[in-house]
């Protein structure tokens, strides 16, 4: 199976490529006042507005801050660090990006190194796909259709 692989808080996941619409560069994000904290933003895709979900804050993680800005890179300058990425899926018809940060590979995986999790079902949100032993290293998948809660793509469609 070909994935994605990026980095967060030094453990790598990855997503299927075929759960993947297109991924894009990161780009400026027009927020929306009183949003709930899951939405970053969104974007205008070709004309169409879709709806941002930072997703290092869906896997409980911290957002990573980017290197201080100096004369060199004020033009450039971003609240996302480099490598950060925008990955557009599509959940029950509705196109909603994904902020990766630390996007690493594009890397084909055995799917016959596929482990279940070491924690309980009922411990692990439905987004974690187990793990794939990788080398020396552990993959943990991510799941990304089931990153977005029922209940919060009812709120998306009416962003």
């Amino acid at each position: 199976m070909e994935a994605i692989l990026f980095k967060l808080n030094k453990q790598t996941f990855a997503i299927k490529l075929d759960d993947i619409d297109e991924i894009l560069m990161m780009c400026d994000l027009h927020q929306i006042p009183g949003s709930p904290d899951f939405i970053a933003g969104t974007i205008n895709l070709r004309g169409t507005m879709i709806p941002v979900i930072d997703l290092s804050k869906r896997l409980g993680y911290v957002r990573p801050t980017p290197p201080p800005q100096t004369l060199e890179n004020e033009d450039s300058q971003s609240s996302f660090q480099k490598g950060t990425r925008l990955v557009v899926i599509t959940v029950n018809n509705l196109r909603i990006g994904m902020i990766i940060d630390g996007l690493h590979k594009v890397e084909h995986l055995n799917p016959e190194s596929h482990h279940e999790s070491v924690v309980s079902d009922e411990a692990m949100p439905d987004y974690i796909d187990g793990m794939i032993v990788e080398g020396s290293g552990i993959v943990q998948m991510v799941h990304i259709q089931q990153a977005v809660l029922p209940e919060e793509l009812s709120i998306l469609k009416n962003t």
